[in-house]
């Protein structure tokens, strides 16, 4: 994955992009490990399993206290190593935290990656965060022209599919897309006649099917929970928003949001953090776009992820009075 190829300003543009992500033939793709770059203006280091820095150059001694998982709002896209969530989380308190967020992943991608650390690391509290666009990925067989792992429901069970994960090589444009990809009017034109062959092998390359993603999450959920039976490890779902959220997205997920919460199982917590922040979007929006980023893509900045890492703490914190609830 070290040349993307995006569309921008109308053409399409190849970007050498930066050694971040490598082949994963369980997940798909995963960040690479003991690596550094510099983007969003910052410089970033990984360590062991892709795990973001919390601002140390070194791994985690010892069993961690929390193991975050999920998408880039996790792994936190356009802030520096110590203005992450789970980095300031773990300034807040005596804590351990491991960030192990990926870009681009699917709430499918989310789960199989928390149970794949799960038993390299054993935390005391897995921290699952997803926002609303998760749930749909899980529809996708292949995103930002890479292949992803999906499932789909047969005999009212979950299926594993593209096991193991083929491999996609770098994609290189034909002559013909070099050439007519610099017109804004033949890229639009493109866009709308032939979108798969035109997107084919670049950023926009999204393949989906019809495979019932929210109730494939709902399985997933269960298959987690079923997961962490008779281990002392408590989890908490943390649903976060990005900055086009709107009610839609939340009735969208509102099913999901019910089913874990109707978990009879006190190792299982859900902090509902999207709903809270389109309150505010609705009743301050000035306050709520200081949230985000508006340079990039307008992933979180500091003053968001700290909004996120203080429900967090207090989350946890109430729910006994320790660390730990």
């Amino acid at each position: 994955m070290n040349n993307w190829i995006i569309v921008q300003g109308g053409g399409l543009i190849k970007h050498h992009g930066l050694k971040l992500f490598s082949f994963n033939s369980d997940l798909g793709w995963s960040p690479a490990s003991h690596t550094s770059f510099k983007k969003w203006d910052k410089t970033i280091y990984l360590l062991d399993d892709g795990i973001r820095s919390n601002g140390r150059k070194q791994n985690i001694q010892g069993v961690p206290d929390i193991l975050a998982v999920g998408d880039s709002f996790t792994f936190c896209n356009e802030v520096a190593d110590k203005e992450t969530w789970p980095s300031l989380l773990e300034e807040m308190g005596d804590h351990k935290v491991l960030n192990a967020g990926v870009p681009a992943y699917g709430f499918d991608q989310i789960i199989l990656r928390s149970e794949l650390l799960l038993n390299k690391y054993h935390p005391h509290i897995l921290i699952v965060s997803f926002i609303p666009d998760d749930v749909i990925r899980c529809s996708e067989t292949v995103r930002h022209g890479l292949s992803k792992p999906y499932f789909e429901i047969e005999d009212r069970k979950l299926v594993k599919k593209n096991s193991p994960v083929p491999y996609r090589k770098n994609f290189n444009l034909d002559t013909f897309r070099s050439v007519s990809g610099h017109s804004f009017l033949f890229h639009k034109m493109m866009s709308v006649v032939s979108p798969k062959y035109w997107y084919s092998g670049t950023l926009f390359d999204i393949q989906r099917i019809d495979n019932q993603p929210f109730e494939i999450a709902k399985l997933l959920v269960d298959r987690l929970e079923n997961d962490i039976r008779g281990k002392n490890i408590r989890v908490v779902f943390l649903v976060q928003a990005p900055w086009h959220i709107n009610k839609h997205q939340m009735e969208q997920t509102a099913s999901l949001i019910a089913h874990i919460e109707g978990k009879k199982n006190d190792n299982i917590r859900i902090l509902n953090l999207a709903s809270q922040l389109l309150d505010v979007k609705e009743r301050d929006p000035l306050e709520f776009n200081s949230y985000f980023h508006q340079k990039w893509i307008r992933h979180m900045s500091y003053k968001g992820n700290l909004f996120i890492a203080d429900h967090v703490r207090d989350f946890i914190m109430k729910r006994s009075g320790v660390s730990y609830w």
